[in-house]
């Protein structure tokens, strides 16, 4: 993984969650949990359970360079996805995935989540790898 891909330096955090058990805390990215404990300093109850409901099925999150949202490559990452692991998560419509994708994107970054280490590892194989400015 590399890290200058995949980490914004010292960036506001734009999304924001909570821990939702001890198991979530150990089977996640430390991006998931470093957001986990922004959000139960920051949030109130309701935006608490709000943002465990977008997060918690996909807490194999990762920080990557889209461009900019509804980009040639925004758009790329997110077709594979679609292709390598079905439609996208959207869990305030109720419709469970595999896979999600932040909700904005901040200065080209925007989040990914997955729901297994491996679907993680698949991702940034095929994505991370890449140099920022190529879409394939």
């Amino acid at each position: 993984m590399q890290s200058t891909v995949i980490r914004r330096a010292s960036s506001p955090v734009a999304f924001r969650l909570v821990r939702n058990s001890t198991k979530t805390a150990f089977m996640s990215t430390a991006l998931y949990r470093r957001t986990m404990a922004q959000v139960e300093r920051d949030l109130d109850e309701a935006a608490v359970r709000q943002e465990h409901q977008l997060w918690d099925r996909t807490p194999w999150m990762v920080d990557v360079f889209t461009g900019p949202a509804g980009g040639e490559r925004d758009q790329a990452i997110s077709a594979w996805c679609r292709a390598k692991f079905g439609a996208e998560a959207l869990p305030l419509q109720g419709r469970d995935g595999s896979w999600r994708r932040s909700d904005e994107t901040i200065n080209g970054w925007a989040w990914f989540g997955f729901d297994t280490a491996s679907a993680l590892k698949k991702f940034q194989d095929a994505w991370l790898a890449r140099r920022a400015n190529t879409i394939a």
